[in-house]
């Protein structure tokens, strides 16, 4: 340790605060002379806090003025000389070009920050405007509200987030050199230090998604659920993956997320549709992994199964096509009658050739689709030798078709067949 008057320290200059018990707490240039200035605050037992102005020699003013413990020091407006900001009564006071500090005035208006204890100032985010964090470290309130700077020595409405119960904003400066400040907490009951980093996260719009009811095996209609940036350093978004109950009841139908680097504000969408495997309550979630925490949208719709649906009953008999082309009665003997048979659907046929009620000759015969084929309808041998006989034969062709539903037609034609 280099002791004052030794190894290249001069010896002390001594500067009276106007009070006793002081310590040190910061500086910054109060009056814009170029040289820091010197904040101190009370030890035990003091009650209040001094600003003294630098001299050109290095030593201190009489002190401009008195405050109660809790400030925090920095370029509020614009212009070059530290302004303070006093915590207890969340107001601030500009510094004058004499290093005097004029009144103190309310951050925001309302008395809605009365309660805070310590502050901290710096750029939160990345404007070139300086901010303000406030907190109140002695009641269990658990959070710290931010209040960004216009530039102008004004604030925009404070912006609340969580924090641990107890925890002081005391400093704000770049811990992870990501170009973006950091927030140090100090938690004074659990002799403890929580660093705040100002990193990326996740916003989803809306907060979950909800289906209603879809039919059991179809794919209901696609929802967008869009992903913003809510933090300042750019949120690189890894993938996207269901989980939950029924995580397979869902589907991702477009993803124009995966893969993307949003900026602070910066968004982009995906949509997502319900798809039930079974009835009832379905729920899952969509997990969406980052640089950020995982972030969990939640699912859910109801599946629906369908009532049975009635059997159709196919009670429509098929149409039936006959042609047959002029032969004489000793080809048919020989070689059988031939006749084209037409079904309008696949059908089974059985066809009979008649002499007055006595039948002659049978023949079956099927088509697998709709259209013709013809068939040969060979005599039998007793009605051969009785036509043999005879030099004119009337005779009747009976068609009978059956669909693969039972319905059945028949058609009958006259032929009168000669030698």
């Amino acid at each position: 340790m280099l002791w004052l008057g030794e190894n290249g320290f001069d010896h002390g200059i001594e500067s009276s605060t106007g009070g006793g018990g002081y310590g040190l707490v910061g500086a910054g240039d109060v009056d814009g002379d170029g040289r820091d200035d010197v904040v101190t605050y009370p030890r035990p037992g003091g009650t209040s806090v001094a600003v003294l102005v630098s001299n050109a020699d290095g030593t201190l003013r009489a002190p401009l003025g008195y405050m109660q413990t809790g400030l925090a020091v920095g370029r509020v407006n614009g212009d070059a000389r530290s302004d303070v900001v006093l915590a207890p009564s969340a107001s601030l006071a500009l510094a004058g070009p004499d290093g005097a500090l004029g009144a103190f005035a309310p951050l925001v208006a309302g008395g809605v920050l009365s309660a805070t204890v310590s502050a901290a100032l710096g750029d939160f985010n990345v404007d070139a405007m300086t901010d303000v964090a406030v907190s109140a470290p002695y009641t269990a309130v658990g959070e710290v509200k931010v209040l960004a700077g216009r530039g102008d020595g004004t604030f925009a409405a404070p912006v609340s987030s969580s924090a641990p119960d107890r925890t002081a904003a005391e400093l704000f400066t770049d811990l992870n050199a990501d170009g973006f400040g950091d927030l140090v907490l100090t938690d004074a009951r659990n002799a403890r230090v929580i660093v705040a980093i100002n990193a990326p996260a996740v916003a989803t719009t809306p907060s979950g998604l909800g289906y209603g009811s879809v039919i059991v095996g179809t794919v209901g209609p696609a929802k967008t659920l869009t992903i913003t940036n809510d933090g300042l350093p750019t949120l690189a978004i890894s993938g996207l993956a269901f989980g939950g109950a029924n995580a397979g009841d869902f589907r991702l139908v477009s993803d124009a997320c995966t893969g993307r680097a949003l900026a602070a504000g910066a968004g982009c969408e995906v949509a997502l549709a319900s798809a039930p495997l079974a009835g009832g309550a379905r729920t899952a979630d969509l997990a969406i992994f980052s640089n950020a925490p995982a972030t969990h949208v939640a699912l859910n719709g109801v599946g629906v199964v369908p009532a049975a649906m009635p059997t159709s009953v196919d009670r429509s008999a098929p149409a039936v096509r006959v042609t047959i082309r002029r032969q004489h009665l000793s080809r048919v003997l020989k070689r059988g009658l031939v006749v084209t048979v037409g079904c309008s659907e696949p059908c089974a046929f059985k066809i009979d050739l008649l002499r007055g009620r006595t039948r002659l000759a049978r023949t079956d015969a099927r088509v697998t689709a709709a259209g013709a084929r013809t068939v040969v309808v060979k005599l039998r041998p007793r009605a051969r030798r009785t036509l043999r006989r005879t030099r004119t034969a009337k005779l009747t062709l009976r068609v009978r078709a059956r669909d693969p539903a039972g319905n059945a037609r028949t058609a009958t034609g006259s032929l009168t067949l000669k030698r």
